[in-house]
């Protein structure tokens, strides 16, 4: 068989400006994609009491905003290489975290990888017929 291409673009996902640079650097540079995997993530602890909405806004802006964005900012390069026989495919990196309250002190992510887990069932559902499994 043959191999395919990768490369990399740097960006900082935990803001709308990275976010904004990865999806038109990738739409710059791709015709179309097959595979889109979300594994960039970060977590957050902190007491209950002293846990900072900064931390909250990072956690989850990284493992749920900027996934959200970056799936809706390359639907067009996804759905022109998609067809039934060779459906694209969204991968959402989740975490036993979002489905099992854990231990650790660290809310954003449990409730962001909640989010991401819920998000992608969603999206399975709305992307379906347009030969694009997440």
């Amino acid at each position: 068989g043959s191999s395919g291409r990768c490369s990399y673009i740097s960006a900082d996902l935990a803001t709308p400006t990275g976010v904004e640079h990865l999806v038109k650097s990738v739409n710059d540079r791709h015709e179309h994609i097959d595979i889109l995997v979300n594994n960039a993530g970060t977590t957050w602890g902190a007491p209950l009491e002293d846990y900072p909405i900064a931390g909250w806004s990072k956690v989850l802006n990284t493992n749920l905003v900027s996934p959200f964005g970056i799936i809706v900012g390359l639907l067009p390069l996804l759905r022109t290489g998609a067809s039934p026989q060779r459906p694209a495919r969204i991968i959402n990196i989740g975490s036993v975290d979002g489905l099992v309250a854990p231990r650790w002190e660290n809310y954003s992510y449990s409730a962001s990888k909640a989010g991401l887990h819920m998000l992608t069932r969603h999206l399975a559902g709305r992307l379906a017929p347009d030969s694009i499994t997440v």
